[in-house]
């Protein structure tokens, strides 16, 4: 997307500011989502909530609140330059914060989204995205940031360097390494025209990006008639809610998700209320004195 706008304020982050690269590539990677096909300096308090209602719907809190703040200090920027006189985040809190969990995909949505009746390469390519993000739980940085030789085929697992440099190892499902070798052969294969050390590139032969990979799930999405908005962090939380719903410990989970707090971790604990009726029925003592099992 071609904004000057956005262009000038990365250059006052880099040169004036002197932000980190890692915080610039934050800042610019959530702004290229938010003004995607919008009009910039004629925003309306209105067009924002309506954004940010869609967002938060499909992420973790963390995310959306770090939307919020890039959204803020873009308009903050703006002003101060006197591109815009109003500035549409004034209602924006900063304790403002989304009070419900982002949705997830059930195992029949996971499985309209895989679903292809031609196969073309860059199909190859989506479903290896999509099977991995959800079989391992990768934030989207982490899958764009896979490296060939932090996958052992043989072992079934991968190493992932997640926030903080922070290493873990995750297993991968037997669907996504046929989803792999697929994308080798039919895709990657015939797009490298150069030694590429990542595991995920595009047809010039180029490491994914974070945005190419947000939009190739959401365009997927809506080429098999889904309604809801899915995004990579939506099949990271549909691998945790699986996990918690089939009974994994709730420490394992941390542990594969990369969180450091177990607070975070907890979020996913929101079992439906028919596997949790089926567990109170199952576990629960006065349950089974009903049942005549006084054992």
């Amino acid at each position: 997307m071609n904004n000057q706008y956005l262009v000038e304020y990365l250059n006052y982050l880099r040169y004036v500011a002197q932000y980190s690269k890692h915080t610039i590539e934050a800042y610019h990677s959530d702004l290229l989502i938010y003004l995607e096909n919008r009009d910039t300096l004629n925003e309306t308090q209105e067009g924002l909530r309506e954004f940010l209602r869609a967002f938060s719907n499909a992420h973790e809190m963390s995310s959306t609140a770090r939307m919020m703040s890039s959204i803020r200090k873009f308009y903050e920027f703006l002003q101060v330059s006197r591109y815009i006189d109003y500035n549409p985040t004034d209602f924006l809190s900063i304790s403002q914060k989304k009070n419900k969990l982002p949705h997830y995909l059930t195992l029949k949505e996971i499985e309209q989204l895989v679903s292809f009746e031609t196969i073309e390469p860059d199909d190859y390519l989506d479903l290896a995205i999509i099977e991995l993000l959800y079989s391992c739980g990768l934030r989207v940085s982490e899958l764009c940031e896979l490296k060939t030789s932090n996958i052992d085929t043989n072992e079934m697992i991968i190493k992932v360097l997640g926030k903080g440099e922070k290493e873990r190892i995750v297993p991968f499902s037997s669907r996504a390494l046929n989803a792999l070798e697929n994308y080798y052969t039919h895709s990657k294969s015939k797009w490298m025209k150069k030694l590429v050390n990542f595991v995920f590139i595009n047809s010039k032969s180029k490491p994914l990006s974070r945005q190419s990979v947000y939009n190739r799930i959401i365009s997927r999405a809506k080429q098999v008639g889904l309604q809801k908005h899915v995004t990579p962090h939506m099949l990271r939380h549909s691998f945790a809610s699986s996990l918690i719903n089939e009974g994994a410990d709730l420490r394992s989970v941390q542990e594969l998700l990369g969180h450091k707090d177990i607070s975070t971790t907890q979020i996913y604990t929101h079992l439906d209320k028919k596997k949790q009726k089926e567990m109170y029925d199952r576990f629960h003592p006065g349950k089974k004195i009903e049942k005549g099992d006084k054992k």
